[in-house]
C-alpha cells in the first residue's frame, strides 16, 4: 500500500459507512411491541413472511435466494457461474480465491479497493457516482503501484470496471 494515499483512501472509506445512533429503553419497548405476532412467526416459522404481504413473486424470490450461498462458495472455489436449466453450475477454470487473492498475497483488499476507484471513475464520467471525490478517486487508483508479484493490470480484469 502507498502511503501517500493511506490518509486520502482512509477519507473515502470513512464516507462509506454509516454511523449508528443507540435508541433509548422507551424506543427499544416500542419497536418490540410494534407488530409483535408478525416478528414472532419471521423469529419462528419463516423469515420472509413480511415480504409475502408485499409481493407473492417477491416471497417466492426471497425463499429461492437462499440458495446463493452455494452458489457464491463455487464462485470462490470453482470458477465462473453460469445458470443452467435453473441451476448454479461453476465451470471450474478455477475459483476467486485460487485464482484472484492468493496470487495478491495479502493485497486483496487494496485490489477490491483499486476496482472500486476505477468503477467509480467510469460511473463519475457519466454522471451517477455520488459518493467519492475525485480525490478519492485518485487514491483508490494508486493502489496498484505497490510491489507484488501479482499484476493488477491483466487484461482479464478489464470486465471488473
Amino acid at each position: 500500500m502507498l502511503t501517500c494515499s493511506l490518509g486520502l483512501r482512509k477519507d473515502g472509506v470513512r464516507r462509506t459507512i454509516t454511523t449508528i445512533e443507540v435508541p433509548t429503553l422507551k424506543e427499544r419497548v416500542q419497536a418490540l411491541r410494534k407488530d409483535l405476532g408478525k416478528k414472532m412467526l419471521q423469529g419462528i416459522a419463516d423469515q420472509f413472511a413480511p415480504i409475502k404481504d408485499l409481493t407473492r413473486d417477491g416471497y417466492l424470490l426471497a425463499r429461492l435466494s437462499k440458495g446463493s450461498a452455494g452458489a457464491i462458495e463455487a464462485f470462490l472455489h470453482h470458477g465462473k457461474l453460469s445458470l443452467q436449466a435453473g441451476v448454479y453450475d461453476a465451470d471450474r477454470s478455477g475459483g476467486a480465491i485460487e485464482r484472484v487473492f492468493a496470487p495478491l498475497q495479502g493485497e486483496g483488499e487494496d485490489f477490491l479497493w483499486w476496482v472500486a476507484g476505477h468503477r467509480a471513475d467510469r460511473l463519475k464520467s457519466i454522471g451517477k457516482e455520488n459518493l467519492f471525490s475525485d480525490t478519492d478517486i485518485a487514491a483508490f487508483k494508486t493502489l496498484d503501484q505497490a510491489t507484488t508479484k501479482f499484476d493488477y493490470t491483466q487484461s482479464e480484469w478489464q470486465h471488473f470496471f
